[in-house]
C-alpha cells in the first residue's frame, strides 16, 4: 500500500523535530558552559586589572612616603649643618636617616635623581643635594610622571 505525500512528508518532519528536540538538551548545556565561561573569563580579567592598578597605587604611595623623608632629612642636615649634604649617604652617617630608601618602582637604592645647588657655598665640598626624585620612568595610575613627585 503507497502512503499519500502529505503522510510522508508529515512522517519525515515528525522524524526531524524529534530528533532536534532530541538534541536541544545538550545544545542548552553547551550554551550555559559558554555563557559561564565567559563570565569567569570577563571577571577574572577584572579582578587581574584591579589587582595591577591596586599594586601601582601601593607603589606611588610608598614611593611618596619615601621622598618625604629623604626631604625632610635634606632639609634637617641642611639646617643642622649649614650646608646641603653631597650624597644620601651622609644622611645616614649623619642619623638623619637609618637606611637609603628603595625606590620602590625600581627596587634600587641607586636610581634616585639628585637636584643639586646651581652655586655651592664658597666653603662648601662640592654642590650639595637640594632635592631628591625617583629615576623611574612612566606615570602613575593617575598620570602623573613618577619623577614630577
Amino acid at each position: 500500500m503507497a502512503y499519500p505525500k502529505w503522510l510522508i512528508a508529515i512522517s519525515f518532519n515528525l522524524q526531524r523535530l524529534q530528533i532536534i528536540m532530541q538534541s536541544r538538551p545538550r545544545l542548552i548545556v553547551i550554551a550555559a558552559v559558554f555563557i559561564i565561561a565567559t563570565m569567569c573569563i570577563c571577571s577574572s580579567s577584572c579582578f587581574y586589572l584591579r589587582h595591577r592598578r591596586n599594586v601601582a597605587e601601593a607603589k606611588a604611595s610608598v614611593l611618596q612616603e619615601n621622598l618625604a623623608a629623604m626631604r625632610i632629612a635634606i632639609k634637617q642636615y641642611t639646617e643642622g649643618k649649614k650646608q646641603a649634604p653631597t650624597s644620601l649617604n651622609e644622611l645616614v652617617e649623619g642619623g638623619y636617616l637609618s637606611t637609603i630608601p628603595t625606590d620602590p618602582l625600581t627596587g634600587s637604592k641607586t636610581t634616585w635623581l639628585l637636584d643639586r645647588e646651581s652655586q655651592p657655598p664658597s666653603d662648601a665640598r662640592g654642590p650639595g643635594i637640594i632635592n631628591v626624585r625617583s629615576g623611574a620612568g612612566g606615570n602613575d595610575p593617575d598620570g602623573t610622571s613618577y619623577s614630577k613627585y
